[in-house]
């Protein structure tokens, strides 16, 4: 592969060249080690490790003239390669290959814009190293890393104390705003959150009507879901869950809404344990036939605009209480 981008053997290139390609190489390699264990790409924890390895390989990628997808094409090579010494690793292959082929074209939408911003500066303080962070997806050491190229130190503390700032801001405005758990009402929010009321509909048609929702945090990169349950999940009972939410999903249903009194709507739905916190006016969304909550919206007009969903992982939210994390597949 090497031979066909360049037209030079591997020994022949420049080191500066020789570099990128390593990076492209042990990146995406520990990359896909990471997403074998069921991580994704995000700005928190390993999620953000995995988003960092993978968007500084397009970097490198870009230095070289590859396109971004180049990284989803070396997916297949690691994978047989240690599929015999880490058999999920090859088992997961296809969606590994999802989730770089995602992550390459996400940042290759703004990296030419954020490269060129780069390029003007003189010096980059650390609001700035977090403009690039929040408008074009720049980790913070990958705008360290450029700038050391030429010269420039980033203030990271300067950084981190921007990012405090607006998270903070961020969280007041969310509190002012928006209610139902959503970040923001952008598409894919609103998508995921539609996709929280089959989940909910999934684990009363399975478990009975004494589940219900103890509160969400949705985002345009997945869904997070609290609900009564006493005890873990099975893996079959995760899969079947997700079975159900995703046939939900392609039979397209309609999602409609209408405005109740209080406590009609409480009898409609079955009850609720944020009773106390409705208006006495409150709007109940109905999916077809399989879900009706109360509910402030927004949500999609048909579950097939949705696409398709995965549930990542679980975890115990307090005593009596679970909590999925929810992706688009």
């Amino acid at each position: 592969m090497l031979e066909t981008a360049t037209g030079q053997k591997y020994a022949d290139l420049p080191e500066e060249t020789k570099r990128s390609y390593r990076i492209i190489a042990d990146h995406c390699r520990s990359g896909v080690m990471i997403a074998s264990e069921g991580v994704v790409p995000s700005n928190k924890e390993q999620g953000y490790v995995l988003r960092r390895l993978l968007r500084r390989s397009i970097v490198a990628a870009h230095q070289l003239d590859l396109p971004a997808e180049v990284i989803a094409q070396l997916v297949a090579p690691v994978c047989d390669f240690y599929g015999e010494t880490y058999p999920d690793v090859a088992a997961k292959k296809a969606e590994i290959e999802q989730i770089f082929t995602t992550e390459a074209r996400k940042f290759s939408a703004t990296l030419n814009k954020g490269l060129k911003m780069l390029a003007k500066l003189t010096e980059i303080s650390g609001e700035q190293a977090f403009f690039l962070y929040e408008s074009f997806g720049f980790p913070l050491e990958l705008t360290q890393e450029i700038a050391a190229k030429r010269g420039i130190q980033v203030d990271e503390a300067a950084f981190q104390a921007a990012r405090e700032a607006h998270r903070q801001a961020s969280k007041l405005k969310t509190d002012q705003k928006f209610r139902g758990g959503l970040a923001d009402h952008e598409a894919q929010t609103v998508k995921f959150h539609t996709a929280t009321h089959l989940l909910l509909a999934a684990l009363r048609a399975k478990f009975g009507t004494d589940v219900y929702q103890k509160g969400s945090n949705i985002t345009g990169e997945r869904a997070r879901f609290d609900f009564t349950f006493g005890r873990a999940l099975t893996e079959a009972e995760i899969a079947e869950l997700q079975q159900q939410v995703n046939a939900w999903i392609e039979a397209d249903l309609p999602v409609s809404c209408q405005t109740y009194d209080k406590q009609a709507a409480l009898q409609l739905v079955g009850g609720s344990v944020f009773a106390d916190r409705y208006p006495d006016r409150v709007t109940v969304y109905q999916v077809g036939d399989v879900s009706q909550e109360i509910c402030v919206g927004p949500h999609v007009s048909h579950t097939g605009e949705i696409g398709r969903i995965k549930i990542t992982k679980q975890q115990s939210a307090g005593s009596g209480v679970r909590r999925l994390y929810v992706y688009f597949a």
